[in-house]
């Protein structure tokens, strides 16, 4: 009896053991995309939007997204330069936004969707003389075959 207590042991730790190599192999963990500075040769000036990266730094950060009213988005996703496309009718975020008005605008490409969650920080309400371009807290979510990336950005959007 005892040899046989220590077979259906053996077995139990055997069959758990191959149970855990099963799980592990469904949980494979998948790298996040990584997000990288805009070449400062892409970037244009014009209406549209830049959302830069550290937050913190506001328009002293370096670019990581930017689009121009009309014209596709681009963005440095795993060292490749995509270009991502605003779903219909989103155009760019207005100038005149009142401060904390929200907005969420969604740019994809095959195999990336790239969410920009908007709050207004400074607007031009109330057509305030020289007051071209508005400021946001973004938050970007960048979702990839990869995985997913959240970045905190700093934005502005105008002309």
């Amino acid at each position: 009896m005892p040899r046989r207590r220590h077979t259906l042991l053996g077995r139990l730790v055997l069959y758990l053991g191959w149970m855990g190599v099963g799980l592990l192999a469904a949980c494979q963990v998948r790298a996040s995309p990584r997000v990288f500075y805009l070449p400062p040769a892409t970037l244009q000036s014009g209406c549209g939007c830049s959302f830069h990266v550290p937050a913190q730094a506001g328009a002293r950060g370096q670019a990581v997204l930017q689009w121009l009213q009309g014209q596709p988005a681009l963005m440095r996703i795993d060292q490749r330069l995509v270009r991502l496309q605003p779903l219909p009718a989103q155009g760019v975020p207005e100038v005149d936004q009142a401060p904390g008005t929200k907005r969420t605008y969604t740019l994809t490409a095959p195999g990336i969707r790239v969410t920009a969650d908007c709050t207004a920080l400074q607007s031009c309400a109330g057509g305030a003389p020289g007051c071209e371009a508005a400021s946001y807290r973004v938050r970007l979510s960048v979702v990839s075959a990869q995985g997913r990336r959240v970045l905190p950005a700093w934005g502005s959007c105008g002309c």
